[in-house]
């Protein structure tokens, strides 16, 4: 059976969702971007996804070099991956909501999976941001 918890300071002073199954723990980091930053294969501890061993999680500023904070795990980038000008508005490289604190706006289950909803609005492009992360509770699908 798939579980979840919400930790207002499951890794260092960041909010971690996490949601786990018999076989995965899934980690997402709603204060940077809404990352996934583990994915890890409980029977033998494996992470599927690098971490950087120079550079902890920490906040991104917008127009910060991108490649100075990451982390590692993985990232959505949008509207853009090159910064750009659209419609005179400036667009950061790699987006504008990889630097934002996502909301939690439900964490629960659905039927035998969990279901993680996390939702962001855009600084500069008029878009609401939601992502789902769906663990299914009765095989090692994420």
């Amino acid at each position: 059976m798939a579980s979840h918890k919400v930790r207002k300071r499951g890794l260092g002073s960041l909010t971690t969702v996490d949601l786990e199954n018999r076989w995965l723990k899934v980690r997402v980091l709603p204060d940077l971007g809404a990352k996934i930053f583990d994915l890890i294969w409980k029977p033998t501890g494996r992470n599927f996804l690098w971490h950087n061993p120079r550079i902890a999680p920490q906040p991104c500023p917008m127009e910060a070099d991108f490649a100075n904070y990451w982390c590692g795990g993985w990232d959505d980038f949008f509207p853009t991956c090159d910064e750009c000008v659209f419609r005179e508005q400036r667009y950061p490289s790699l987006g504008e909501l990889r630097s934002l604190r996502w909301n939690v706006d439900r964490i629960g289950r659905r039927g035998r999976d969990v279901v993680a909803q996390l939702s962001a609005l855009g600084p500069i492009s008029p878009v609401k941001a939601v992502k789902s992360v769906t663990l299914e509770g009765l095989s090692p699908v994420v």
